[in-house]
């Protein structure tokens, strides 16, 4: 309301980090509060699962990252993990969902996207997956770069679906 938003016609994107808070938010709200549609790039899906397959010392010091994030580890905040995931909001009235990820993606994993991916397809949500093969984390901010060209493509016809003029 204080944005000035049409309720009946409004979808959110997320990249990365951001993903992560727009899928949350796209799978939790309900009603004429949800939107449209949800288009996720490389985003980190499970949080749990990314404390367990993350590095101390990667480049993004993700366990430590997590732990700061959602106050330790997830043994400890578990409920924080959980909410913090979007998987774990699935329903089978989420919202229609664009996944897209690059396969070379080194900071988060493509396996998130996939996981996603079928437990939206366990319960029977709307969803589109694009997965470019040589796409690293971060593809489509090279607007001329194809994956970006594509993906530019997939989303314009992902909204025209969802948000019929």
């Amino acid at each position: 309301k204080d944005w000035n938003l049409d309720p009946n016609s409004w979808a959110i994107l997320g990249r990365s980090a951001g993903a992560q808070i727009a899928g949350v938010v796209a799978y939790t709200l309900h009603g004429t509060d949800r939107p449209k549609g949800f288009i996720s790039f490389y985003n980190p899906t499970d949080l749990v699962f990314g404390y367990e397959v993350g590095q101390e010392e990667d480049i993004l010091r993700s366990r430590t990252l997590l732990r700061n994030f959602l106050g330790g580890k997830p043994q400890d905040a578990t409920s924080l993990y959980e909410s913090a995931s979007v998987m774990k909001s699935v329903t089978p009235d989420a919202c229609p969902t664009l996944l897209i990820h690059g396969e070379r993606d080194t900071l988060v994993w493509v396996k998130h996207t996939l996981r996603l991916a079928t437990v939206l397809a366990e319960n029977k949500v709307d969803t589109k997956i694009v997965l470019f093969k040589f796409g690293p984390h971060g593809f489509d901010f090279f607007f001329n770069g194809p994956e970006a060209q594509a993906s530019t493509f997939e989303i314009d016809r992902f909204l025209d679906r969802v948000l019929p003029l």
